[in-house]
């Protein structure tokens, strides 16, 4: 396991934690209108996990899920429109 923290010129602030054949496994990040929060991957490089707090109006406090192949498939939360529980997800 490798972990970096990471200033960026942007004034976003995160610590990646990598995996032994370094590929990133978790992120705890903050940056100027995004998220802050926590970010999960999976081994194939997929973002599989959110939980964050804002940016207003996208979300104030969530968790977020999605599948192996990139699908939005499970969020809770507290969301902008004065909504509080499971977000609504469209199907195909």
């Amino acid at each position: 396991m490798r972990w970096e923290l990471r200033p960026v010129a942007d004034l976003s602030a995160g610590l990646d934690v990598h995996d032994a054949q370094g590929r990133k496994r978790v992120s705890v990040a903050e940056r100027e209108g995004g998220p802050a929060g926590v970010n999960v991957w999976d081994a194939a490089g997929h973002l599989r996990a959110l939980l964050a707090a804002g940016p207003l109006p996208d979300r104030e406090a969530s968790a977020e899920f999605w599948d192996a192949d990139g699908a939005y498939r499970a969020g809770f939360g507290v969301w902008p429109e004065g909504d509080a529980g499971a977000a609504d997800i469209e199907t195909e």
